[in-house]
């Protein structure tokens, strides 16, 4: 079944991502998914960029799973999140200071969160983990010597559990486990970003 779950990271810089190029995507999905495709090309420039390389990267691994654009319909959940109707496919993209994740599964539901590393004062960091960690967890990070990766890692786990099944990210996130979610760092070089990707199957 890991073949029916894709992800797929890249740089806002390394993808051409035009409203051109967007607008031709369009062109190939349901017609229903319109609305879609002109919110992401209504953005501002610097918000389209990282939203567009997203809708790139989403088309290609829909296409990589074997389904085809022109049958995809795409809506919002009642968490205002884009999801696909029917046909048994989902995706989910994320994308945080240049950085750019989207996740796409065949025959179940997908969530994926991305979070660029940037300073955060420790206090204010601590604040935040006491918010949204479990006992637990605020015991690992007090005994972490990576405090900011590990705020960062963590965030994007949890991040990912709610937009795969739902909820708020303040009111459910501290009796969120990231336990089991699949996730890593990436760098472009001079930043880290921490990303993670939840799924289940039907």
């Amino acid at each position: 079944m890991a073949d029916n779950v894709l992800t797929q990271i890249c740089f806002t810089d390394n993808v051409q991502c035009s409203k051109e190029k967007i607008s031709e995507i369009k062109k190939e999905f349901h017609f229903e998914s319109g609305f879609y495709f002109d919110s992401i090309l209504n953005k501002s420039n610097s918000a389209f960029k990282e939203s567009a390389a997203g809708i790139v990267l989403m088309r290609d691994l829909l296409i990589r799973l074997g389904a085809r654009p022109s049958h995809i319909i795409i809506r919002r959940n009642s968490d205002g999140r884009p999801c696909i109707c029917g046909n048994g496919y989902d995706f989910n993209i994320s994308h945080s200071e240049g950085f750019v994740l989207c996740g796409a599964i065949k025959g179940g539901i997908i969530g994926c969160d991305i979070q660029a590393e940037r300073y955060i004062a420790s206090e204010k960091r601590d604040r935040l983990i006491r918010r949204f960690m479990n006992d637990e967890e605020i015991l690992k990070y007090e005994e972490e010597a990576d405090k900011s990766g590990f705020y960062f890692s963590a965030w994007s786990k949890k991040e990912a559990v709610i937009k795969c099944f739902g909820g708020s990210v303040w009111n459910d996130m501290k009796e969120l486990s990231g336990k089991g979610v699949s996730s890593s760092v990436v760098s472009d070089g001079e930043r880290r970003a921490f990303w993670a990707m939840c799924h289940q199957f039907y």
